[in-house]
């Protein structure tokens, strides 16, 4: 499967949106079962929907992704990553293993996400296709 620079933006913001689902629609009903307060899956929520809507715009506003969306995308992934590690860190005490699990699995796909992201920057040729 090859997946261009472009596309990238697409897989993004497409997780994004996953994550704004779960984070502002579905564990906040489940608040009891996570063991992060609502206020704090709701700020979460709130900066993975503009990291969403960014991508996605991008995608469908250029037929081409350039180096700054990508950069951007990177660097904003990176910083919600670490804002979710905080959130861990800051509500340890009442995180559950179900709330601990989530935000695992989502802190490791947004390191492999900004890995993969990070290596198709460091490609010189814009339009090449990175398998």
């Amino acid at each position: 499967m090859v997946i261009s620079r472009r596309h990238i933006l697409l897989i993004d913001g497409l997780g994004a949106l996953l994550s704004t689902s779960f984070l502002g629609l579905l564990l906040p009903f489940f608040q009891s079962f996570i063991g992060i307060p609502t206020n704090a899956l709701y700020l979460l929520a709130v900066v993975a929907a503009f990291l969403c809507i960014f991508s996605l715009y991008r995608f469908f506003q250029s037929f081409q992704a350039q180096d700054k969306d990508l950069k951007f995308i990177v660097v904003a992934n990176a910083i919600y990553c670490l804002l979710s590690i905080s959130a861990l860190a800051l509500y340890w005490e009442e995180i559950t293993m179900i709330g601990l699990a989530y935000f695992l699995i989502e802190t490791i796909a947004l390191i492999l996400l900004v890995s993969f992201e990070s290596n198709l920057l460091s490609h010189t040729v814009q339009s090449e296709p990175l398998l």
